[in-house]
C-alpha cells in the first residue's frame, strides 16, 4: 500500500520522504578558522517535528582552554533544549 502525503513547502524532496518522514535541506554555517554548524528541519512520521544539528568546533591547542571551549558548548546546547 502506498502512503498518501503532502510535502511541507520546506521538505527538500529527497530519498527520506519515502521513508515517512520530510527533512529539509541542509542549512551551513561556516565561520572561518573557528567551525562549522550543518542544521536540517525534519517533520517525523508521527507528525512530531525537529531540528537536528551537527557541528565541529576548533579547539584551542592549550588543554584547559580545549576543556573550557567544550563546557561551554555543552552548557550552551542544554540552555537550547530547556
Amino acid at each position: 500500500m502506498r502512503r498518501v502525503y503532502r510535502h511541507p513547502e520546506w521538505c527538500a524532496r529527497g530519498h527520506a520522504c519515502g521513508l515517512g518522514e520530510h527533512r529539509s535541506a541542509p542549512h551551513v554555517i561556516d565561520v572561518p578558522g573557528a567551525g562549522r554548524i550543518v542544521m536540517v528541519r525534519v517533520l517525523a512520521e508521527d507528525g512530531s517535528e525537529h531540528a537536528e544539528v551537527r557541528g565541529s568546533v576548533r579547539l584551542p591547542p592549550n588543554e584547559a582552554h580545549a576543556r573550557r571551549r567544550l563546557w561551554r558548548l555543552l552548557h550552551d546546547a542544554i540552555s537550547v533544549l530547556g
